[in-house]
């Protein structure tokens, strides 16, 4: 087995996702003085590189990190390249992943490369406005084929695994979320539709507009209903 290490290289410059601080980092002790080296870390966990647990979305206690399995974290991975179709705020769909002609097997690590990680922090292509708020993301199918394909968990070089419009950049950019109103005739609100979270698995019978979110984010044992969507809804999924 191979392990390859795709992380960003975490500093003081590590940029905190919108609405989040950066980091802090600095000696807290030093050799001159106290005659011992310690450094002291302060940080959102929302930042840089990383793996959402369910208590991100829910107050589930048994959604921290801790209740996840090490073989859960370790698996058969894939590294899907759909870079060639990638433009700003594009529709990640089914289609597009199969297209590109990876070995993707039932119940593997997806990873989706988009080739945005060029436009993070310390790239030849710096753009972080771009990075965060401009970046691809998937629609609602693209879940629903993740869960028929036993996907165990996802992630993508991104500033989130939701389309950027389909998160609360929405609304704390309301000039980003005008644009893109002019650019598809819709809000973002109305393009991917609004979506709750709740704590129960209900049966379709009982849910019929429930779908079980259990990929990305490793959002395990929760649910998202959906309120209102339009035609070309996405799905809220993340994991980065």
């Amino acid at each position: 087995m191979k392990i390859v290490d795709m992380s960003h290289v975490m500093n003081v410059h590590t940029p905190g996702w919108v609405g989040y601080a950066g980091n802090k980092m600095y000696y807290a002790q030093n050799l001159q003085t106290q005659m011992i080296v310690a450094q002291r870390i302060d940080t959102a966990l929302h930042v840089g590189t990383h793996f959402d647990g369910a208590m991100h979305a829910t107050d589930d206690p048994k959604g921290d990190m801790a209740s996840l399995p090490l073989n859960y974290l370790v698996n058969r991975g894939v590294v899907v390249d759909i870079s060639a179709k990638m433009s700003d705020w594009a529709v990640i769909t089914p289609e597009i992943i199969e297209s590109a002609g990876a070995d993707i097997r039932d119940g593997d690590i997806l990873l989706l490369h988009t080739g945005w990680h060029r436009h993070y922090e310390g790239q030849a292509q710096q753009d972080l406005v771009k990075y965060f708020c401009y970046h691809p993301g998937p629609n609602l199918d693209t879940l629903h084929w993740m869960l028929k394909r036993k996907i165990k968990w996802w992630g993508m070089d991104t500033g989130s695994c939701d389309h950027a419009m389909n998160t609360s950049i929405r609304t704390m950019r309301p000039d980003l979320a005008a644009q893109f109103t002019k650019l598809h005739g819709k809000t973002p609100a109305e393009f991917f539709g609004t979506f709750e979270y709740i704590h129960k698995s209900p049966t379709a019978a009982s849910c019929p507009t429930c779908f079980h979110f259990t990929t990305g984010r490793s959002r395990r044992g929760c649910c998202m209903r959906r309120i209102s969507a339009a035609t070309s809804s996405s799905c809220s999924t993340s994991g980065r």
